[in-house]
């Protein structure tokens, strides 16, 4: 019998590199392999060739074949071998696709054209299965991790693949969750369930999960793993802190309310508690990152993401950031980066760049330093000398406070604990819907787009003030009373709208020719100027508004549903306009983190106008750098749940109803009724 899927002498080489030279292994039907070593080693990227994401998705040239029951498929895009093939991804947050749970697991059986009523039973049956059934109507953004990786499980299963691919699904999950996870796994795997390829960093990490492959793979030579443990040498209190009614964002639910956080200069302390619990949430208050808590130069914190912080075009640069050169090479060398100092720290792998991260915040002196899971996606030798480099930071008399899901980890390291307590999933209070029940939600979301759309274009062709700013006042007004979104988080939506519309007012205002108002040193304020101004920052407001009326009150499941559906948009150019509105719902959160971060990284090294100016550019750089990598792994995420595959089924059509014709209606009043006034005027 053929093997269930082959990878046949495969190199995988970038700009006439080898990433991985000549690899061959092979999984029998219902087998295990496992592929381990060390970081940037090729692991990910021999899955990726597996799943069809290289050549077809990713960068690179390749040689090689990869068969499937005795079949050349290396020319198979992504799409075509999902009908045999599950992907399940590092991070678990970039597989989810959609936003709520029960559409992520629909989207594989749509995709293969399942009868529509017969997904609901096969969404209720795999949730049922991997015990996920309470999170069937949360939002997966509001997912823990243990979560997330649960429901991007299952969505790899829900189409019953003969091979799945599972890259490193335990690295993330506290203790318990990792064990749940990886008795599913034992359960779905082997047998008469799919065959499986998983990725790991440490093979002891499959053993103690009891996770056992028919065959190791073993790519790249491990480095040296050398330990020493000793305990530090407790200083002063140098951080003591209760944190009470902490939350992520002003209209956030509280996170952390009454802990105590008490720190001394020369020891570490490990914050240990289940995902969820709340450990990210907790660092980012101490370094004064998070609404209603103070910044202080002496903390500094290594975020979660890695690439959330980079400032430097160069690994060196980014190392010597706010220290000097000698210490930023120094600390390279300690964990093995030196080789990468002309690299640019967006293109070394995951692990590289958390070692990185790591090293970029201890080359500064803050006396505090708050570390989030800094060993995460490495291996042995990656975890050995990041936890080298903490011992070395603790004896120069630093306080480290360590969050982390090794218990092993913390067991060596830590001088103290601080557990926090993770609510049950099922007994969490669901979150606030980003997009509540209303009026304006249960209209067609193609007619809503029409509507903004049409009412936009229409505004580029007038300058009157005053109705234009009507708009805006009633596109406003209409988000809190016809689809019950507070004011204040309408009017927060439309703060970068605003910030625009003051840019383009001051440009008016002291660049165009005319009679003059009056003057400020080389800047001189004119008639036209001021006209004009008002004119096109009123516009900008007004298309600013109409955009938050659809965004707010609308589903990017709906949205791509209707497009599909009603207006006859092709599958794919639906669900880019699906990926364009993730990004949107995603990016002011992810613009919050990067400002935080550089915030962080930048502390004690001087402010002023400049510095401010400079610290935007590199955020908006960092951001554009997130979107773009946020974007290519929802393409690929899409491709791999099967998109592209036909026929296709709409599990939830969006159908007319009677409040598109009162929303049309009423469109087409308020538009005549401002067209009157501007012909008047």
């Amino acid at each position: 019998m053929p093997d269930a899927l082959c990878l046949e002498d495969v190199t995988v080489a970038h700009d006439g590199q080898p990433v991985v030279d000549d690899v061959s292994l092979g999984v029998r039907p219902g087998g295990l392999v496992a592929l381990t070593g060390p970081s940037g080693s090729g692991k990910s990227t021999l899955l990726a060739v597996a799943g069809g994401l290289i050549p077809h998705g990713r960068a690179g040239e390749l040689w090689g074949r990869v068969c499937h029951g005795g079949v050349d498929v290396t020319l198979d895009p992504p799409w075509a071998r999902a009908a045999w093939l599950g992907f399940l991804a590092q991070d678990p947050a970039s597989s989810l696709c959609l936003t709520h749970v029960r559409d992520e697991l629909a989207l594989p059986l749509e995709n293969a054209g399942l009868p529509r009523d017969d997904i609901g039973p096969r969404v209720e049956a795999i949730a049922a299965r991997l015990g996920i059934t309470h999170l069937l109507d949360r939002r997966t953004n509001q997912l823990s991790g243990g979560e997330q990786q649960r429901v991007a499980l299952a969505a790899t299963l829900i189409g019953d693949p003969e091979v799945v691919l599972l890259d490193e699904p335990l690295s993330m999950l506290d203790p318990d969750a990792a064990a749940d996870v990886a008795a599913l796994l034992r359960r779905e795997l082997g047998g008469e369930g799919p065959a499986g390829i998983i990725v790991e960093h440490r093979s002891h990490e499959l053993e103690r999960a009891g996770l056992v492959p028919d065959a190791v793979v073993r790519l790249g030579t491990p480095g040296p793993v050398e330990r020493e443990e000793s305990p530090g040498c407790p200083g002063a209190v140098v951080l003591d802190r209760e944190l009470t009614g902490v939350r992520r964002d002003a209209e956030g639910p509280v996170v952390i309310d009454g802990v105590r956080v008490t720190l001394r200069a020369g020891t570490v302390t490990a914050l240990l508690g289940p995902n969820g619990s709340g450990k990210s949430t907790l660092l980012m208050a101490l370094a004064g990152v998070l609404p209603g808590q103070e910044p202080t130069d002496a903390v500094g914190l290594v975020f979660q993401r890695p690439e959330n912080q980079f400032l430097a075009s160069t690994v060196l640069a980014e190392a010597s950031f706010g220290a000097s050169v000698e210490r930023g090479r120094a600390l390279l060398e300690r964990v093995g980066l030196a080789d990468f100092a002309d690299r640019n720290p967006h293109t070394l792998s995951l692990g590289q760049q958390r070692r990185l991260s790591v090293v970029a915040m201890a080359a500064q002196d803050h006396p505090v330093l708050l570390l989030d899971e800094p060993t995460f996606g490495l291996d042995d030798a990656g975890v050995a000398a990041v936890e080298s480099l903490i011992r070395s930071l603790r004896d120069e008399g630093r306080a480290i406070l360590l969050a982390t899901h090794d218990v092993a980890l913390a067991a060596r390291l830590a001088d103290a604990r601080l557990e926090l307590s993770g609510q049950d999933a099922a007994e969490r209070p669901a979150p606030r819907e980003k997009v509540p029940d209303s009026f304006l939600a249960r209209c067609s979301p193609v007619l809503k787009f029409l509507a903004v759309f049409g009412a936009s274009v229409g505004l580029l062709f007038t300058t009157a003030f005053w109705p234009v700013l009507a708009v805006w006042a009633l596109a406003t007004a209409a988000v809190p009373l016809l689809a019950r979104v507070s004011l204040r988080r309408t009017l927060r939506f439309q703060i970068p709208i605003g910030w625009f519309a003051l840019s383009t007012f001051l440009v008016n205002l002291f660049s165009r020719p005319g009679p003059e108002l009056g003057g400020w040193g080389i800047f001189v304020a004119t008639e036209p100027g001021l006209a004009w101004g008002l004119a096109l920052a009123a516009r900008t407001l007004a298309i600013g508004g109409l955009a938050a009326v659809f965004v707010l009150s609308t589903d990017a499941v709906r949205f791509v549903n209707a497009a599909h559906s009603q207006a006859r948009v092709p599958v794919r150019y639906a669900y880019a306009l699906l990926a364009g509105y993730r990004l949107l719902e995603l990016l002011p959160d992810e613009w919050r983190t990067i400002r935080a971060a550089h915030a962080v990284r930048s502390r004690g090294l001087g402010g002023g106008r400049r510095a401010w100016l400079v610290g935007f550019a590199r955020s908006a750089f960092g951001l554009m750098v997130v979107a773009l990598r946020r974007g290519q792994q929802l393409a690929e995420a899409l491709e791999a749940r099967g998109l592209g595959r036909t026929p296709r089924t709409i599990w939830r059509p969006v159908r007319w109803g009677w409040r598109d014709a009162v929303f049309t209606g009423g469109v087409v009043l308020v538009a005549g009724a401002i067209v009157a006034v501007v012909l008047a005027g």
